[in-house]
């Protein structure tokens, strides 16, 4: 594995090169469909998700609970890019391009894509409207899996696509 790194201008630490190999097992699992599925859970983390969802909650769901979600969302992203600019941690493919899948610009941590599925959809599930009492428990598993799941698998997406440690 080693080997693979000559061609890069900096040799990764040894905690990137674990990351490196984290990366690798994850993605021994590829096929074209798996790929082709985790490209769609990594949709739900970007940006232009976001946009669309906002657009949509704002106009035709409620004013309100789409302002929240924009303005947290945005605030969201604006940390986060202040944190990449700051840490300036090379994307792992930079290091190994063997594990790039998908084309992503700029610094790796923290995943942006990771911190705003978890600000747009754990806001999103805390803003869903309660049902009445009798389903309540199953309102409550649905405001963990969207608030809790779909963060948790956009993280994992981008560590399969080769963009995230």
């Amino acid at each position: 594995m080693v080997s693979e790194l000559v061609l890069s201008p900096v040799t990764p630490g040894a905690v990137y090169l674990w990351g490196l190999e984290v990366i690798r097992a994850f993605q021994s699992a590829a096929s074209p469909v798996l790929t082709a599925i985790v490209k769609a859970v990594t949709f739900l983390g970007d940006p232009v998700a976001y946009v669309i969802l906002i657009a949509v909650i704002f106009w035709c769901i409620d004013e309100r609970r789409g302002a929240l979600l924009g303005i947290v969302t945005l605030f969201s992203a604006g940390v986060t890019t202040v944190i990449k600019d700051n840490l300036r941690i090379l994307r792992p493919f930079y290091y190994d391009p063997s594990v790039k899948l998908i084309e992503q610009s700029g610094f790796s941590t923290p995943s942006g894509h990771a911190q705003g599925s978890a600000s747009f959809w754990g806001l999103f599930a805390l803003t869903m409207r309660s049902k009445p009492r009798r389903s309540r428990s199953l309102q409550s598993c649905l405001k963990w899996a969207v608030g809790l799941g779909i963060p948790f698998l956009v993280g994992l997406s981008r560590i399969y696509l080769g963009v995230h440690y």
